[in-house]
């Protein structure tokens, strides 16, 4: 009578002659187990299982048993490509055959996520240290205007360690983060339609971080001012359209993930951002004209100044936070499912 190994629990139970060629149910966990046959028995219960799953009938006891392998590795749901070599009487190789039970890894897509939410962050924080900094330029310039040369020293040296500091921020730790959450939503599953965005957004990410490294390096030569403003203003348009690129594909693993709702939030947050972009130099265009108004009043134009700054880093404030929201609920929908 045969032992039957159950490849879930590993209990090992007896079956009956009568059973051979059938499947049993494991006594422990219900697991179904296939009982072979005897050696030399037809094999047609086993070819005919083989072709039904996809793979050549076995044509001798060596093959029924790999066959009988795989069909219980495929069975249990495993998401791993697994590989099948079958082996003739004389030890060649006569078959192989590759089985992928799922495309994609919703992990990595769950860990870049995380790493874009630690991106937003580091800007949020970012944004708070600039207006800190800049708030220490206006009490610098307010000592100027009150004749304080130890209040100016202390104002701007405090803006400059903020400013430093906010730098880093914004200018690497993001641009880093994100580019490591881009390199791992490329493994989003094909079917969803959302790789060839990633990949757009990670090819920007790098290159706009290359300009952005050169343009640090020009600064300091002389006679290269607009060189480093064009590579800046190439690394900003980069970043931008690079940002675009992940925003749609947040919409494309949505529609994958069945999630309408997100869909649109995340078609809005992409909307929003582009009116950003557009309205902002339009502001600090009108902002310079009413400072030219009012050019006899150094005061007014000072604060002035920082109110608008503080307007500004409000909305980009509010902004950030939202993409947060989406991210968030993202992760706990994939989550949930995988």
């Amino acid at each position: 009578m045969p032992q039957i190994r159950c490849p879930n629990c590993k209990n090992i139970f007896t079956a009956t002659e009568e059973s051979r060629g059938s499947r049993l149910a494991c006594p422990s966990c219900d697991t179904p187990c296939r009982i072979p046959l005897k050696k030399g028995a037809s094999q047609a219960p086993v070819g005919e299982q083989a072709i039904a799953g996809g793979l050549p009938p076995a044509s001798s006891p060596m093959e029924e048993d790999m066959l009988e392998e795989v069909l219980d590795v495929a069975e249990a749901g495993d998401d791993e490509e697994i590989e099948l070599e079958v082996v003739g009487k004389l030890g060649r190789k006569k078959k192989k055959r590759s089985i992928r039970t799922r495309d994609g890894n919703m992990d990595f897509v769950n860990w870049g996520l995380g790493c874009y939410y630690a991106a937003v962050l580091a800007l949020m924080a970012g944004i708070v240290v600039e207006l800190a900094a800049i708030g220490a330029g206006a009490t610098a310039g307010l000592s100027a205007f009150a004749g304080s040369a130890e209040g100016v020293a202390g104002g701007l040296g405090f803006a400059h360690g903020l400013g430093f500091l906010a730098g880093l921020m914004i200018n690497w730790l993001a641009p880093i983060l994100g580019l490591t959450a881009s390199s791992l939503c490329l493994w989003a599953p094909a079917a969803s339609g959302a790789r060839v965005f990633c990949l757009v957004a990670v090819a920007l990410n790098a290159g706009a971080m290359l300009a952005g490294l050169m343009q640090a390096g020009l600064s300091f030569l002389p006679g290269t001012d607009l060189i480093a403003l064009f590579l800046l203003l190439l690394a900003i348009t980069a970043t931008f359209v690079a940002w675009c690129m992940f925003m749609w594909f947040l919409r494309r693993l949505c529609v994958y993930l069945g999630e309408p709702a997100l869909e649109s939030e995340a078609v809005g947050v992409m909307m929003r951002g582009v009116a950003i972009l557009i309205v902002t130099p339009f502001a600090f265009a009108g902002a310079i004209c009413v400072v030219a108004a009012f050019a006899k009043i150094p005061v007014v134009n000072l604060m002035f100044m920082v109110l608008m700054c503080l307007a500004m880093g409000a909305v980009l404030f509010v902004f950030l936070r939202r993409q947060l929201d989406l991210i968030g609920s993202m992760r706990q929908v994939i989550a949930s499912r995988f």
